[in-house]
């Protein structure tokens, strides 16, 4: 990595090279493929008064924490975990970093992360390097159902709002415990699904179609981590939390959204995708669910 210079004007050096078209290969990889999407969330940090060389990490909580609750539910699910320091924790599904940069600043966790986008890959290492955190975070570009690691590699793993787009649930679960050392905790925050008879309004934040939306209720989740190993020790819904962010969300204009926010991330149609969640956890159609399992 390179050093970074200090930003004298609105666009900001980058320094990590961004993936080129023809690298992307399945239909959830290209659905949260972006263009320029670095130099996007440095120009809009700078457009809000914050710097980036270096760069206040928790200046980044509203962008690069992508999943319903935002910065309060990684802080519920950090402390689920509890890494200690120096602990290897994995971070599956990773993004642009978020969940990872924070148990590295706050647990002095040394984090991996992995994602298929080589987009949020490059973004996530280039924003850790400008935080500081360089030294406790790496970043892969890798499938979360063929993890690159061997056996036992990890103390803990974390994977916050990945599932979704995971159809083989079993395959992820084994492939998790395989990189545990016994007794490693695994926390786990998805979008799960309470009905079984209704279907989603798509897009969602995740989804631009239910060919890559694939939805299991909590039960399945247990049988999935029994199956692979785990004891489930806790669950919790965070509903609540959810519509919380969502609401503020609609108390914006139609044509407002707040200068730093997931909606950098996240893209085209990011309000429509937010608001057909919205309504689908308030109908009871799905629900945000924190799960916590330790490998046996």
């Amino acid at each position: 990595m390179t050093e970074s210079t200090e930003v004298t004007g609105p666009v900001a050096e980058v320094t990590t090279p961004i993936a080129v078209e023809g690298e992307v290969s399945t239909p959830v990889a290209r659905h949260y493929t972006r263009n320029a999407l670095l130099s996007t969330l440095l120009d809009a940090l700078v457009a809000a008064g914050k710097t980036v060389s270096p760069i206040d990490s928790d200046d980044l909580a509203s962008i690069d924490e992508l999943h319903a609750g935002g910065r309060t539910a990684t802080v519920r699910l950090a402390d689920l975990l509890a890494p200690s320091a120096g602990d290897r924790v994995l971070d599956l599904g990773c993004g642009v970093g978020g969940a990872s940069r924070y148990l590295a600043r706050y647990f002095g966790a040394q984090v991996t992360g992995v994602d298929q986008s080589r987009d949020f890959v490059d973004v996530a290492q280039e924003l850790s390097a400008r935080a500081g955190l360089g030294e406790l975070t790496r970043f892969e570009r890798a499938s979360v159902t063929s993890l690159p690691f061997e056996k036992e590699s990890f103390d803990s793993a974390v994977m916050l709002h990945v599932g979704m787009n995971v159809e083989d649930k079993a395959a992820l679960c084994a492939e998790v415990s395989r990189v545990l050392r016994p007794g490693g905790r695994f926390a786990l925050y998805d979008v799960m699904r309470l009905s079984v008879e209704d279907e989603l309004t798509y897009p969602v934040p995740w989804a631009s179609n239910s060919g890559m939306s694939f939805l299991e209720q909590p039960a399945e989740y247990h049988r999935v981590l029994t199956g692979a190993g785990f004891d489930v020790e806790h669950e919790a819904d965070l509903r609540e939390l959810a519509l919380e962010q969502a609401a503020r969300l609609h108390e914006l204009a139609a044509d407002e959204l707040p200068a730093l926010g997931p909606h950098l991330v996240i893209g085209d149609r990011f309000r429509v995708k937010a608001e057909n969640l919205a309504k689908a956890i308030g109908a009871g159609l799905v629900s945000p669910v924190q799960l916590l399992a330790v490998r046996s």
